[in-house]
């Protein structure tokens, strides 16, 4: 398939995934309450920085060795022992080791069976999923991967809303839901995802060790502080702000995420080809492939987030209900963070494609050392013995935005320097910058007629689009297109809506 193909195949499952997914968010949010749902979040983000403590960036390395060349059973097979080492040790540790003393004070008091169940459910989605699905679009199989995670995405909201719905829903049922979903989903990837027959080359299992060693030697360290990253924003914002600010921080989050749709939708694609592009020592290709998809990406989601930015209030109490509009100004913050964390995703991947992963190691240890302290002083509260400010999840939002814009634009301006490209500051102020002020013009403009339903949101979001729609062909060079690849997406909309 081609790389156009595998994109809009791509998109369109993550945006049906998103809305799914959005909705099942919805759902557990109002079921679960702001208590029950932070420390849903809590849980899931403490196994998610685990992963990053037990993975030390073998899982770059796995997809990225499978997509420079054809790789055979033993090289998946011997990664697979490695995934399984990473479970079992951690979940013996936790089960049987740890005193219960420990066990509370780093999991907030919550039970140790229900810590385990999080722990299962955690590593079947993050790690044993995505084993998966790297296999599958390593092997451009992309179209059998995005089949199989939008039936996990809408299975999880049936099953969510039915448990909601017979006033049963927990977070012991959840978690127990979210394993048995990926478990069914790796069977089905398995039996219908070929995997390669044979290697490229022979190798053994020391030369592979070697390999993976080389590639991950600058990330070790750095996977290690990422752990500590981001298991300290999770356990102090509980422990300062509460589960409540918890909940609010990470309902903002997730609705940040919306903008971040394009970008998760052609990340593997745009791995795969620049790898392959960097082995075949195609420069050319490799300057076209970075610039088109970074100012496409970023203009994206300051398109989305631009719009929805001044609606943030009317959008918390329309979704969540009235024990979530507290945390309206958080979400507000949020919506800032898509674009930025896109920059990262896309440098991120340009270091990892071209095997330079140290770069972006220097850089992102040089943030977290930073954001740790930053995360505590907007976080403890005034009294403590080191005062902070006790902003909870709002400070939390400030200070994850302003840290994560300043080190990936300089991510970026290291990329434009090695490779000897224009450092594209220029395309983020005119794209984010033009965003917001169409969008607050919008918001003003039905405020003013004193409209704040949802047909005013319509309307403002009709005003939107036609003003940024002119701008863009005024200046398509803000999202790395041209003209003529405008008027050709607007003729092949134009006969699609003509057939229909």
């Amino acid at each position: 398939m081609s790389i156009r193909s595998r994109f809009l195949i791509t998109i369109v499952a993550n945006i049906a995934r998103a809305v799914l997914s959005f909705a099942t968010g919805l759902i557990l949010a109002r079921g679960l309450g702001p208590h029950d749902y932070g420390n849903f979040a809590f849980l899931v983000g403490t196994f998610m920085a685990l992963r990053q403590l037990l993975d030390m960036g073998t899982s770059t390395a796995f997809y990225t060795f499978l997509s420079q060349k054809p790789r055979g059973h033993f090289f998946i097979a011997s990664y697979a022992g490695w995934q399984f080492l990473q479970f079992s040790l951690p979940f013996f540790i936790i089960a049987l080791l740890l005193p219960r003393q420990w066990a509370e004070l780093i999991w907030a008091g919550q039970d140790r069976g229900l810590v385990l169940l999080a722990f299962v459910a955690v590593f079947m989605q993050q790690q044993v999923w995505q084993m998966m699905a790297q296999i599958g679009d390593s092997m451009r199989q992309t179209r059998r991967v995005q089949g199989i995670s939008v039936g996990i995405a809408a299975v999880h909201l049936v099953l969510v809303l039915l448990l909601w719905q017979m006033q049963v829903l927990s977070l012991r049922w959840l978690f127990w839901l979210i394993f048995v979903e990926y478990f069914v989903a790796a069977c089905l990837a398995y039996k219908f995802i070929p995997l390669p027959n044979s290697e490229s080359v022979e190798i053994n299992l020391k030369s592979l060790v070697r390999q993976y060693a080389d590639y991950c030697k600058p990330l070790v360290a750095f996977s290690w502080l990422g752990f500590a990253y981001s298991f300290a924003d999770n356990w102090l914002l509980r422990t300062y702000g509460g589960a409540k600010e918890l909940a609010f921080y990470s309902v903002a989050n997730q609705f940040a995420m919306i903008s971040l749709l394009a970008t998760t939708s052609i990340m593997q694609i745009f791995w795969k080809e620049l790898a392959e592009a960097h082995q075949n020592q195609d420069r050319q290709r490799v300057a076209m492939i970075y610039q088109k998809v970074s100012r496409f990406l970023f203009f994206f989601g300051a398109l989305v987030s631009g719009f929805l930015l001044p609606w943030s209030k009317e959008i918390t109490g329309w979704t969540l209900g009235i024990e979530y509009l507290d945390g309206a100004p958080v979400l507000a913050v949020m919506f800032l963070f898509p674009m930025y964390a896109a920059m990262g995703q896309i440098g991120g991947t340009m270091f990892y494609a071209t095997e330079n992963a140290r770069p972006k190691v220097v850089i992102e240890t040089i943030l977290m050392l930073v954001s740790i302290p930053a995360a505590y002083f907007v976080q403890a509260p005034h009294d403590a013995l080191i005062p902070g400010l006790a902003l909870g999840g709002l400070g939390m939002a400030v200070q994850k935005v302003a840290l994560i814009a300043v080190a990936n634009n300089v991510m970026t301006w290291w990329l434009a320097r090695t490779h000897g490209w224009e450092f594209d500051w220029k395309c983020q102020v005119t794209s984010l910058g033009g965003a917001l002020l169409v969008g607050g013009l919008s918001y003003w403009i039905v405020s003013m007629a004193g409209m704040k339903t949802i047909a005013a949101f319509v309307l403002a979001g009709a005003l939107y689009a036609v003003t940024m729609f002119a701008l863009i062909w005024r200046h398509p060079q803000m999202a790395g297109m041209t003209k003529e690849e405008i008027n050709g997406y607007m003729f092949k909309v134009f006969r699609f809506m003509r057939l229909i």
